[in-house]
C-alpha cells in the first residue's frame, strides 16, 4: 500500500493528513497555530511550529503499517509568513512574522506609483505590506549583520528545510516575496538593489511539488524509510489544483471557489505576459502549480466573516448553523429587497481598499432577522457576480470550504451569479491538492489522476433557478448603483479596477 502525507501550515491551524494512493483520507491531525506577540505585533515562534509538525508527522508515520510505502510529504500553507535563517549555520535568526502583521506598512507605502506598476507587471501582485521583501527589509533594518548570511524562508520553505536540510521554495511562494519575476522566472534585480540584497539572500526555486530531498531530521521517526519532501506552494493554489485537475474533461472550465472566512476564486489561464488589462481587472496573477499555466485570483475579504457576524452578533446568543440555514430556507423565494455590502474588512477585488466598510441598504420595519440573514448571503453572492463579471459565464464554480456545506447559500449563489455551483464531497481540498501535486511531479501524471479520481463521485450540483434569476439580475443592478455611492466612484460597469489612492 502507498501513502502520501500533506502538511498545511495555516493561519489558524496546522494540519497533517494521510492519504491512500487513490485519494482516500485515512488520518487528519489538527492543532491551533500558536500566536504570540512581540513589541510590534503578532509572531509565530519557529520552534513551536516545528514542534507541532514533528508531533503530527510522527503520529502520522506511526499509523502506516510496516512494509507499506510513504511516497512523500508535501507542504502547503500561508504564503507571505516567513523568517530569516542563517544559511551557513542553519540557525533561526528571527521569529516568523505572519502575513497579516502590519509592521511593514510604512516600507510598502514608500513605493512610487511607477514602482507599483512595475511590480505588478513583474509579479502579478498589487503592492502590499504582506510581502516577504518588506518583512525581510524591516528585520534587516534592526539587525544589519544578518544581511551577509541571512536567507528569507516562507513558513512552508522553513518546514521543508527542517525536514530535509535544503533551503528551497516554489514559484508561487517565491513571487509572494515581491522579488520574483514570474515572466522571466528570476529574481527582480531592481528591488533587490533597493534593499541592498542579492540572490544569495533567497532560496533556490524548484517546481511546485518537486522533491527537495529525503527527510533526514533526527526529530522525525521514519522507521528506516526514505521519504522525500517538497514545497507544494500556496494553499489556495493547491486547493485549485485538486478541484481543477480532477474536473478536467468533464465539461467546461472550472473555477475553484474556496469559501471560508474570506473567499477566493482561482481560475487557470495560459502562460503569458501580464498586461494593463490584467492590472485594470483587479485580479491577482500568479504561476500555477503545474508549471505550464498561470492562475488568476479574486477575493472577497469578508464572506464567511459576514455570516459569522450575523450569526454571532444579531441575537443575544449565537445562532447554530443548522438553525441559520433553516431560517434562510424559510424566507420567501427571490430577493429580500435588502442590499448588503460585505466589506467588514474592506474590499478586496477589484479595488483593494481596506478603508471601505460594510453597509445595508433598503431595510424596512417589515424585514425580519431571517431576511437579514438571507440578505447577508445574497450580498456575498452579488459581490461574487461583480468580481466575476469578465469571466465566461459557462465556467462552473466548484465550491469547497465551510460555506459549501450551506445548501441555501449555494443555491442563492447559483441564482445570483447565474452559474452552476458544484460542491464535491471533499473536506480537505488543499491537503489533497498538495499530495496529488507531489504524486504527479515525482511519480507521473497517472499517479496524480489516480489520487483525484474520486473527487466528484458524490458532488452536489446547484443549478440557477430561472424563476428567480431575472429578479436577482434586476436587484444586482441596484447593488451596482449602491456600490457607486459607497465607493464614491463608478462601480465599474465600465471602469472597474481603476487605480484607487
Amino acid at each position: 500500500m502507498k501513502y502520501y502525507i500533506g502538511i498545511d501550515m495555516g493561519t489558524t491551524h496546522i494540519k497533517t493528513a494521510v492519504f491512500l494512493e487513490e485519494g482516500t483520507l485515512k488520518l487528519m491531525l489538527r492543532a491551533y497555530t500558536p500566536q504570540e506577540r512581540d513589541e510590534y505585533g503578532v509572531i509565530y515562534r519557529p520552534e513551536s511550529l516545528w514542534g507541532i509538525v514533528c508531533g503530527q508527522l510522527n503520529e502520522a508515520l506511526a499509523m502506516v503499517p510496516a512494509g507499506d510505502e510513504v511516497m512523500g510529504i508535501s507542504v502547503t500553507g500561508m504564503a507571505e509568513a516567513g523568517l530569516i535563517v542563517d544559511r551557513r549555520s542553519g540557525r533561526e535568526e528571527t521569529n516568523i512574522i505572519p502575513w497579516f502583521d502590519k509592521r511593514t506598512e510604512e516600507l510598502a507605502g514608500a513605493l512610487t506609483e511607477e514602482e507599483e506598476k512595475e511590480g505588478f507587471y513583474a509579479t502579478g501582485l498589487r503592492n502590499s505590506y504582506k510581502y516577504g521583501i518588506y518583512k525581510f527589509a524591516w528585520l534587516l533594518e534592526r539587525n544589519p549583520e544578518w544581511k551577509e548570511n541571512g536567507i528569507w524562508l516562507s513558513v512552508c520553505d522553513y518546514i521543508v528545510y527542517k525536514l530535509t536540510g535544503r533551503m528551497v521554495t516554489d514559484p508561487g511562494l517565491a513571487v509572494r516575496t515581491y522579488a520574483w519575476d514570474i515572466g522571466w522566472k528570476r529574481l527582480r534585480s531592481g528591488i533587490l538593489k533597493k534593499y541592498g540584497l542579492t540572490e544569495v539572500n533567497f532560496p533556490e526555486v524548484l517546481e511546485s511539488g518537486k522533491a527537495a530531498g529525503p527527510v533526514n531530521a533526527p526529530d522525525i521517526h521514519t522507521a528506516g524509510r526514505r521519504i522525500p519532501a517538497a514545497v507544494a506552494g500556496h494553499d489556495h493554489v493547491c486547493a485549485a489544483y485538486a478541484v481543477c485537475t480532477a474536473y478536467e474533461g468533464i465539461q467546461a472550465e472550472c473555477i475553484c471557489n474556496s469559501a471560508g472566512t474570506a473567499e477566493t476564486y482561482v481560475g487557470i489561464r495560459p502562460e503569458g505576459k501580464i498586461t494593463e488589462m490584467d492590472r485594470r481587472s483587479g485580479m491577482v496573477i500568479g504561476p500555477y502549480a503545474d508549471g505550464n499555466h498561470q492562475f488568476w485570483l479574486a477575493n472577497i475579504s469578508s464572506s464567511g466573516q459576514s455570516v459569522e457576524w450575523v450569526r454571532t452578533r444579531l441575537h443575544r446568543t449565537e445562532i447554530p448553523y443548522g438553525e441559520l440555514n433553516q431560517a434562510v430556507a424559510e424566507c420567501a423565494a427571490g430577493p429580500t429587497g435588502i442590499l448588503y455590502y460585505p466589506y467588514l474588512a474592506g474590499m478586496g477585488t477589484p479595488l483593494f481598499d481596506s478603508a471601505l466598510t460594510g453597509a445595508f441598504l433598503g431595510l424596512t420595519a417589515m424585514h425580519t432577522w431571517k431576511e437579514i440573514c438571507k440578505a447577508v448571503m445574497e450580498g456575498t453572492a452579488y459581490q461574487s457576480r461583480y468580481i466575476l463579471k469578465d469571466v465566461p459565464e459557462e465556467d462552473v464554480l466548484v465550491c469547497v470550504g465551510g460555506a459549501a456545506q450551506s445548501a441555501p447559500w449555494m443555491q442563492l449563489k447559483a441564482d445570483i451569479t447565474g452559474r452552476e455551483i458544484l460542491v464535491p464531497d471533499l473536506t480537505e481540498a488543499t491537503l489533497l491538492g498538495a499530495a496529488a501535486l507531489f504524486a504527479g511531479k515525482n511519480y507521473g501524471e497517472q499517479e496524480c489522476k489516480r489520487m483525484l479520481s474520486r473527487v466528484y463521485e458524490n458532488a452536489i450540483r446547484y443549478i440557477p433557478d430561472p424563476r428567480h434569476t431575472g429578479e436577482y439580475t434586476k436587484t444586482y443592478e441596484r447593488f451596482l448603483a449602491g456600490l457607486d455611492w459607497i465607493t464614491g466612484q463608478s462601480s465599474g460597469r465600465q471602469t472597474a479596477g481603476k487605480d484607487r489612492k
